[in-house]
């Protein structure tokens, strides 16, 4: 049982260890957060592999919550506005022009433009993620 774990932790990208993968009983886990349970053997331990090993066996992108999809991107873009500020170019796009951090945080969070379309894709990364579990 914790080697699976442990074996999904090593194959997981080192930047996504302390990036929310899961939601589980209303909070957002990482994947560290999912092994250090799982080591010491606690309930919560082995119900988030348990949960883990179902979403795995049958993941499709619809069981990836879009907040859990948000969290993971106003990190992200938390992260890039203290490095860069606020109205730093995070994309430029033809249509719209420069797209700023505040700019994309507003579309994420109303779920429309490019900030949607992130949305989607970042749901099919975490899935990504999650079926290393499973050795894929």
């Amino acid at each position: 049982m914790l080697e699976a774990v442990e074996r999904w932790f090593k194959r997981l990208p080192p930047d996504e260890r302390d990036m929310p993968i899961l939601r589980y009983k209303g909070r957002s886990w990482t994947p560290r957060q999912i092994l250090r349970e799982v080591r010491a053997g606690t309930s919560i331990g082995k119900e988030l592999q348990e949960h883990l090993e179902r979403l795995v066996l049958g993941l499709h992108e619809g069981e990836i919550p879009l907040e859990l999809a948000e969290e993971r991107l106003l990190m992200w873009l938390e992260e890039f506005k203290r490095k860069y500020g606020p109205k730093a170019p995070v994309f430029i796009t033809l249509t719209e022009g420069p797209i700023s951090a505040e700019e994309l945080i507003r579309q994420i969070r109303e779920r429309r433009g490019l900030g949607g379309e992130l949305l989607e894709t970042e749901r099919e990364y975490i899935m990504e993620m999650l079926r290393l579990y499973g050795g894929e």
